[in-house]
């Protein structure tokens, strides 16, 4: 929903080291339907970034009724990077472009990283063990996510003062035949109709990434649901 704001303190192996801020900024138009411009920003706070410094910010255009994505724009920020690339989906000539030049083909109502985490958040979710299916495209390559939701089992955990309940899933992409895990390996989700993203614990090559919420600002209105005919895969 417009001006949902969801801050999650991030710590790496047991240390805080910065903050990961999901939020929507609008709705407006893009090439004639309704999009929700939606923005993740990652950053490393100032004792960690004496180390290594991050600020990176991820920029989705999702559209409003299917839940999928129309342009993605990938600002990186960090000491040993410094890049920025747009992406742009065509579904209806099911074709990718990344700043103009590069193209290729695309499945249709592909996702990107962010804007798949609106769709996982706005898709239908059942209550025994289920997994949601969706393309993904993200450095120049497609994928197929899968993501695993447990069953709801009526776990409780406190957030911000609360106790809710809550429901776990796991994600895995498929390249060229083959899954693999991608760096989070557990996200923790409200189990009612926000859905917002409460804890993501990830095991990466590095140590272990840790992400708890602690601050939520609700929006004006209900995010939009995906409708059977909306063209999202499951």
């Amino acid at each position: 929903s417009v001006g949902e704001k969801i801050r999650l303190s991030v710590r790496y192996m047991g240390i805080p080291c910065g903050e990961l801020v999901l939020s929507v900024a609008d709705l407006t138009t893009y090439r004639g339907r309704p999009v929700y411009v939606v923005h993740a920003h990652a950053f490393t706070n100032r004792a960690f970034s004496l180390f290594y410094e991050i600020s990176d910010t991820l920029t989705s255009y999702v559209d409003a009724e299917g839940l999928f994505s129309w342009k993605y724009i990938k600002e990186i920020h960090e000491t040993k990077d410094d890049t920025r690339v747009v992406y742009e989906y065509d579904h209806e000539q099911g074709v990718w472009t990344a700043d103009g030049r590069h193209k290729g083909e695309i499945l249709p109502f592909t996702q990107d990283l962010l804007s798949s985490i609106y769709y996982l958040r706005g898709t239908e979710w059942r209550d025994a063990d289920d997994t949601i299916y969706a393309p993904l495209n993200d450095t120049k390559r497609n994928y197929q996510m899968h993501f695993g939701l447990e069953r709801s089992r009526n776990k409780r955990m406190n957030v911000l003062g609360e106790w809710v309940s809550a429901r776990s899933g796991r994600p895995v992409v498929e390249l060229d035949g083959r899954y693999k895990m991608i760096g989070t390996n557990e996200v923790w989700f409200t189990d009612d109709h926000r859905r917002i993203p409460i804890l993501v614990k990830s095991n990466i090559r590095l140590g272990n990434l840790y992400a708890k919420i602690v601050d939520y600002r609700p929006g004006r209105a209900a995010v939009a649901s995906n409708k059977p005919d909306s063209g999202g895969e499951r």
